[in-house]
Parts: structure tokens; sequence; C-alpha cells
């Protein structure tokens, strides 16, 4: 088939440069396939000049044409004489063309239009529109599209989903449907839904109803769709649901608002503990939405309230109940948070707290107290919740829970140390001894009540003073404080044996201190604590002693004698030094025992020592022998010996005597061995009682009876004393005890191995109904006095037994004291002698002889 036409023109113009306005690429082929025409478009799009193209065969000016589509193309409209027309890719190129092929007789015209740019657009707007759709169809978010008059003209399945009804029911419908009341829909056909309206991007929140009548909180995006010339085509809604969101981010601000609240009140420190407790139940019922919040104390089976918030005040603090009758018994058997919207679903159905005391909904969990349970923190009420609790309001409770488990560890342990620091404050002002902590500054940061009595102030103003301030004494002020500075700069503890101490009465005591290092917790500071112990009394009672053994020493030079001590169940004999220069021996040589004594008596006496010894002894009448001593140098002494048998209940028996020089009368220097004046002093022991039960010993206590503390903790304080003892405290020491709240004076104890002991013991009532004890072991005191009592009787016995003449006189011979024996001498009555001077019946010697004789005998 071919085409004939006629081309029409004016004259000048010729088809070759119409050609050349067009964009096309166009060339022109003969029936052998020539090409006879290109014009510049055709030449670059082939990469060739015109001379090149033209005359050549397009199969030999393209190589490879045969192989695509547009050989084929032209061959089969050359062969059928048909036009046609394509679009093809070319790869080389990297371009899409439109091509149309004219064929006639003579040859054949192809165009060559590059379509890239028109044909991208085109698949850009396909594609934008299959994208609209499948975002439509697909996406979550309900999209409804309305046209100017706000009737729906697209409802996509999120849209069905969300609302409830199907695109076919609202369709031509007015928006009105979706929203939950007129106002709001009215709010946004003003603000967005109009033809006057912006293209809107930003999201607000508002309330939609549903097809089955329920409303939701929609977040959405509400916009016109704008036409090329800006006019309104149409109005898009984008809906999600975002009621859990917001229901989400307002329970988020509702528990960090709690919790700010919890912080408030967990903090401040004006309020007390329990103010605090009832602010933090009341917050759990705000909180919560529940109408009781209790704080329980649990005790075996036994539920108590002890702090209550409810609202309509039907629950007391101090009400108790059974715990099984409470929902708290679960949480004390499973060791776990308990949490219940609605106990009559629930596997409580049956339980006494529902079943009994009608509560529905309950939250609780175990308060624990160091370490221990001490009951719940619960919140309830009577109606079931309308939502389950949540996690957060779980870990809120447990929070609160820990919360109130602290803050009671931390009264508890407040009221102990304040408890502690009474009792020890009770404690140490009931002891005898002076008390006392000082920084270095020498002042008082600690005194007990002794040193406020012996101050004649009170401890209150002796704390926060310095010695300087109630020392009459600048020298014993400033001495206590060089013995302070000591111990705190060496730090190392010092006793002090003896020091004395000027009372506020103006009455000087000696005191037995000891003082340590201390660092005090309440102070930033050094310091020194210190014991000091009241000797007074026994430093007297050992001059006394001294002073009775200076006149036993004067006496014995004076009638030449020595006292000895035979301990009949061992044979220890105790001589005195004038015992054993009088048998020739030298001071300290002896060795103390009695077979030692027997050779030194001439061994023709011996049997009738022995004899005296058995008869004393066996009879326990007094013993008198006189036996002969050999010394060294042969002379013979004759010694006259006399004793008394002693025997005590704690005190083995023995003879104890004095033996006299009755040969030449000559005096031999004799001294007494005692005992110890007196021991040192150490702080009294300490016990309390709670009941007849020890609940604390410190070791001075314990050591009176020979037992460490630890074995007699627990045990009543009878296990140590005998039935008649006990029977004497019950009847005559409580009662004073209950009168007076505090009792001093001797009883005698029972020590671990059977024996006695003779203790001082103070007893005191405490406020708390505890008893303090304290004691002394006064059992070596009781014997030291007994034997001060039997060696003044030894001495008077001496005295007044002796066959020689004896006078005490002061240095001015004022007679003191004269035996029988020098009164019968001298034919004087004892009394009328006591009122003498020895130069009145000394007829050879003046008074005023008798200073220097008696120096020079001193």
């Amino acid at each position: 088939m071919s085409t004939e036409s006629a081309v029409h023109s004016l004259e000048g113009c010729n088809a070759e440069s119409v050609l050349q306005r067009v964009d096309e690429a166009i060339c022109a082929l003969d029936d052998n396939w020539q090409l006879t025409f290109v014009n510049d478009q055709a030449a670059a799009m082939l990469e060739q000049s015109p001379d090149e193209l033209l005359g050549a065969e397009i199969w030999t000016a393209v190589p490879g044409i045969d192989e695509t589509t547009v050989g084929t193309e032209l061959e089969e409209a050359v062969a059928t004489q048909t036009p046609t027309r394509f679009e093809r890719y070319s790869d080389d190129l990297d371009r899409w063309f439109k091509i149309r092929i004219y064929p006639d007789d003579d040859g054949a015209t192809a165009f060559f239009y590059d379509i890239t740019d028109e044909r991208g657009e085109r698949l850009d707007q396909h594609r934008q529109r299959r994208l609209f759709e499948t975002v439509f169809e697909e996406t979550e978010d309900a999209l409804i599209v309305a046209d100017a008059d706000r009737r729906i003209t697209d409802f996509n399945a999120a849209a069905e989903q969300l609302f409830g009804y199907a695109a076919s029911d609202v369709l031509g419908e007015t928006t009105r449907l979706l929203y939950a009341n007129d106002e709001a829909y009215d709010q946004q056909g003003d603000e967005r839904f109009n033809e006057h309206a912006a293209v809107n991007e930003e999201t607000y929140i508002v309330e939609y109803e549903r097809a089955d009548g329920t409303t939701f909180m929609g977040e959405t995006l509400g916009t016109p769709l704008k036409g090329p010339n800006g006019e309104t085509l149409a109005f898009l809604g984008s809906v999600r649901d975002a009621s859990a969101r917001i229901e989400y981010e307002q329970t988020l601000e509702s528990h960090t608002d709690t919790l700010q609240r919890f912080h408030e009140i967990s903090t401040d420190d004006e309020r007390s503990v329990d103010e605090r407790i009832d602010a933090v139940l009341e917050l759990g019922c705000d909180h919560l939405g529940l109408d009781i919040g209790i704080l329980s104390a649990i005790d075996d089976t036994e539920y108590t309230v002890e702090q209550v918030k409810a609202t309509d005040d039907s629950i007391q603090p101090g009400e108790q109940f059974a715990l099984s009758e409470t929902f708290c018994d679960r949480v004390v058997d499973t060791e776990a948070l308990i949490a219940v919207a609605d106990a009559s679903n629930s596997d409580l159905a049956d339980h006494p707290a529902y079943e009994k005391h009608g509560l529905r909904s309950y939250i609780g969990t175990a308060v624990i107290v160091d370490g221990e349970r001490y009951g719940t923190l619960n919140f309830s009420q009577a109606t079931p919740r309308e939502q389950p609790f949540t996690e957060s309001e779980r870990t809120l409770v447990r929070l609160f829970a820990q919360w109130v488990g602290k803050e009671l560890s931390r009264q508890q342990n407040k009221q102990r140390a304040t408890a502690n620091r009474d009792r020890l404050r009770q404690i140490i002002d009931l002891l005898p001894q002076l008390v006392f902590a000082k920084d270095r500054n020498n002042e008082y940061i600690l005194a007990n009540q002794a040193i406020a009595d012996a101050y004649g102030t009170t401890v209150e103003d002796v704390e926060g003073s310095t010695d300087a301030d109630f020392v009459s004494s600048e020298a014993e002020a400033e001495q206590f404080r060089q013995d302070d500075l000591a111990v705190m700069d060496s730090g190392e503890p010092k006793h002090i044996p003896e020091e004395p101490l000027t009372k506020a009465d103006g009455e000087t005591v000696m005191l037995q201190t000891i003082k340590i290092p201390y660092e005090p917790v309440d102070h930033d500071t050094e310091a020194v604590l210190g014991v000091a112990t009241d000797i007074t009394e026994m430093t007297e009672q050992r001059r006394a002693l001294e002073e009775t053994s200076q006149r036993l020493t004067v006496a014995l030079e004076a009638t030449n004698a020595g006292v000895w001590e035979l301990n009949l169940e061992t044979n220890e004999v105790i001589w005195t030094e004038s015992m054993e220069q009088l048998f020739g021996l030298d001071p300290g040589t002896s060795e103390g025992t009695y077979e030692e004594f027997l050779e030194l008596v001439h061994p023709d006496d011996v049997p009738a020592v022995e004899a005296s010894l058995k008869e004393a002894t066996e009879n326990g009448d007094s013993l008198q022998v006189e036996y002969r001593v050999e010394q060294d140098d042969g002379t013979e002494l004759w010694i006259e010996a006399r004793a008394e048998l002693h025997a005590g209940p704690n005190t083995p028996r023995r003879l104890v005597g004095i033996a006299t020089d009755v040969t030449e009368r000559k005096q031999r220097d004799a001294e007494i061995e005692l005992q110890s004046a007196a021991m040192e002093v150490a702080m009294d022991g300490i016990a309390i009682l709670d009941g007849d039960e020890y609940v604390y010993m410190n070791q001075a206590h314990a050591d009176v009876f020979d037992y460490e503390p630890e074995e007699l903790l627990g045990e009543e304080w009878r296990t140590l004393y005998d039935d008649d003892e006990i029977e004497r405290l019950e009847a005559k020491v409580f009662p004073e005890l209950a009168d007076t709240g505090s009792w001093r004076g001797e009883t005698v104890g029972r020590k671990r191995d059977g024996t006695t002991v003779t203790q001082d013991l103070g007893l005191a009532l405490l406020d708390s109904g505890e008893l303090i004890c304290t004691n002394r072991d006064i059992t070596a005191q009781k014997q030291r006095e007994a034997e001060l009592r039997q060696q003044r009787s030894r001495l008077r016995a001496l005295f007044d037994n002796s066959p020689d003449s004896i006078v005490i006189h002061t240095a001015d011979g004022t007679v003191i004291d004269v035996n029988q024996t020098m009164a019968d001498s001298l034919g004087y009555d004892r009394e009328t002698l006591s009122s003498m001077n020895v130069a009145e019946f000394e007829a050879e010697i003046e008074q005023s002889e008798l200073a220097d004789i008696w120096g020079r005998w001193r």
C-alpha cells in the first residue's frame, strides 16, 4: 500500500528547510535501503555526520539495527506498505523514543521523537496514583475524603475498622456522622474544613463516635486538597485512635506527679514519721482510686491496724483482726505483692475478707523492718475497680512499702539508741565512780552525777565547762589537764594510783583514776575518757594499819619478841624479820617450813613444842611453851612462845603467836610482814536484771563469782546465792528497794567452786523496770578487817600479858598507855599512870632529857 499526497508551498519555500525546523530526527530510505535524507537531529542521534550517512545502506550505517525492534518494524512496514508507530528504549543512548515509519513504493521515511522526559512524567503520575491508592487502602490510619460540602467520598478499610461502619454506609453522608458531638464538628469546620482553609500538616486531638455509640480520642491530620489554581477540591482527614496513648500519657503524668508528691512527703523533715506515713497512705488512696489505706502490724495470726486512711472512718488505729480474715494473709503466705481488682471474679471469691467484710478490690505487700516482716501496706475498698492494677501501680505500692519499712527501722533504731543513751546515762549516774570525758580544750563532753555532786553543781553545768571552773586548787586543775593531754598525745592509757580532789564542800578525797584515749562519735575532736574511784576510806584504813604496824614494831622492839604464824593445813611458817633475828637467821633467809623451825629448836625441847602444838590444835587452847634455840656461835636463847588458834569459814586453820627472848631481854629489830594494805580498785561490777534474769553483765561483775559474763546471761540471780541469803534479800532488801528505788549493803554470794564471796552490793531500779546491780568483792577487805582486829587483839593480849613492864609515851614523856605489869610494879592503877609523865616515876631521868633520848632511839 502506498500513500499519495501533494505538497503545497509558496514560492521560495522548500521541503528541506521546513524539515530542519522539526525537533524530531528524520531520515529517508530508498527502495535499496540507502539513506537519501537525514536532518541534523538524525545525524546527532546516530552520532555521525550527514555526509557519512547519506548514500550509506541503513544496515551498514547503523550496525545491529536489523536485530532490534526498529529493524523488524522497518522491514515489516516496507514489506506491507503499512505505516507503523511504536515506542522503543535505546540501551546505547539510555533514552526512550516514539518512532513512526511511513513506507511507499520508493522507500520509507522514519521519525524518531525523544519521549524520555514525557514518559517519565507519565510514569511518575501513574506511580503516584498507584501509590496513593495503595496507601489509601493499606495504611493503618483511617483516611476519609470529603467533598466541598463535607460529604464523604472515600472511606478506606482502616476507617471501616476504626469507626465500625462499612464504606457503603457512609459514602454521601456528612462527616458529622463521625464526630462525638456538634461542637467538635462545627469547630473543625470553622478551623480546617472550609474553602478558605490553608493546607495544614499539624495533628490535633478530636473526640469521635463509633457506629456502636462508643467514643474515642482520635489523633487527626485534617487538611483541604487544593487544585492547580488553589481552589479547594476536597478535604482529607487522617485519623488514628490515640485513646491508649493518651491514657498512657495521662497515667504517666499521674505516676510522675505521684512520685513527685511522694518525694516531697518523704523528705519533709518537719513532719513526724507517723504524719508522713499518713500522708503516703492518703497519696496511695488518691493515686489508686481506693477508699482505704492501711499500715498493719502482724504478730503470728493477729493483724493490728497501726495507721489508716479511710473515707468513712470505719476503721480506726489499734483495731485488731484475725489475719485469716484479711487479704494480707495471702501476702504472708506467698511473700509477694497481692493485687485483685474484683475479688468476686477471682480465686479470692470465697475469702473471708470478701465474704465477711465485703472488700472487693485490694493491693498489698509486705513491710520489712531490719530484715524481718513487720506487717503490710495495703489499699482496698468495697467496690470493684474498673481496671486491673497496672505494673506501675504495683511498683509504686512496693516503693511505698520499702520506704515505710526503712522509716520504721530508722525510727526504731533511733528509739533504741535514745533508750540506750538514757539507760547508759542512768547507769553512769548511779555509779559511785567519777565517770567523765574531756576534749583537748579540757571541756567536759561527758560527766556523771558523781562528778556533779563532787563539784556541788549539776551535770548540765559541768558538761561544757572545765576543771578550772570548779576546782578550787589551781595545782589540781593543772595536774588534771596535764594528765589528759599526756593520754591524748601518746594515745596510751594512764593509771594514776592516787590523786587528790578538793570537793565543793572543801573536803579533799583521794582518787584512783584510769584515763584512756577516746574518739567521741558526736564530737570532731580528740578526747580522754576517765573513771576515778574514791579510795579515801581504803587509804585511811591502810594508814591506820601502817600506824598499827608501827606501834606493833615499837612494842616488839621494846620486848625483844618476834611474831610467827603456822598454817596447819600446809605446814607453811611465816616469821617476822625480828623472829628470824631472834633465831639467829639473816633476814629473808627462812625457808618458811615447819621442818626448818624444828631444826632450830634444841632437840631436847622438840617433844614439848610438838606436844604443845598438838594440844592447841586439837583442843583449841592457847599455846604457851618455852624452848631453847642454839645459835651459830653456840649460844643458846630461851624463847617463850605464845599463840592462839585461828580459823574462819573462808580461811585455813592456823596458829598465830609471838616469840620473846626471855634470856637476855635483848631487843631485836622486829617487823611484821603484813599482807598488802589494800587491793587496787578497779571499776565496780555492773549487771542488769530484767525480771529475775541477767540481760547484761560486765567482766568485773562476773569475775566476783569466777564466771564469764556469757555463762550467766539469761540465768536467774538466785543461782549465785544460798537459800538463806535469797530469803533475806527477798524479805528485807527488796521491800526497801521497791519503796526507795535503791539499796546498798553487804551480801554473801556463792562462787563457781562453791566458796562464798562477800560483796558490797548496790541495787537501783530503772524507769524501764530493769534492775541495775553494782558489786565489789570485799571478801579480802573483810578478811583484812578481821585480821586487823585479830592483830589488835593479839597486841593488846601481848601488851597486857607481858611479864615485862611496858609503857608507851610521847616524845616529851607523856604516858599514852601502860600494861598491868608496869602498873603493878609502880603501885599505881593504869588510869592514874596514863595521866602522868615518865619523868614522874623514872627517878634517873629528867623530863628535858626525854626528847634527846627519843630522837636517838628513833
